[in-house]
């Protein structure tokens, strides 16, 4: 957990962002789960593969893959927090 000022708010921000982004192919129907579309990062974060994102820091923002995965399974939402602790 962020304890600086601001910081801590940018994870939450950060969290809503990655659903919202993996989770958009989803949302338009062409997809029923982010990890089948084959551009996205989201596979990337989970095997820890993607060379264009750092995974470790995604995992940090969400806790563990365990948990990234679970935010991915809901509908996303800007107004949740998808808070952990």
């Amino acid at each position: 957990m962020y304890l600086e000022t601001g910081k801590y708010y940018h994870v939450f921000y950060l969290r809503k962002l990655v659903v919202y982004i993996h989770n958009n192919p989803v949302h338009h129907g062409f997809f029923k789960s982010p990890g089948e579309w084959f551009h996205s990062s989201y596979n990337g974060v989970i095997k820890n593969e993607n060379h264009f994102i750092d995974s470790g820091i995604v995992l940090k923002w969400f806790s563990d893959v365990k948990k990234f995965v679970l935010c991915h399974k809901t509908t996303p939402d800007f107004d949740s927090d998808y808070t952990f602790e």
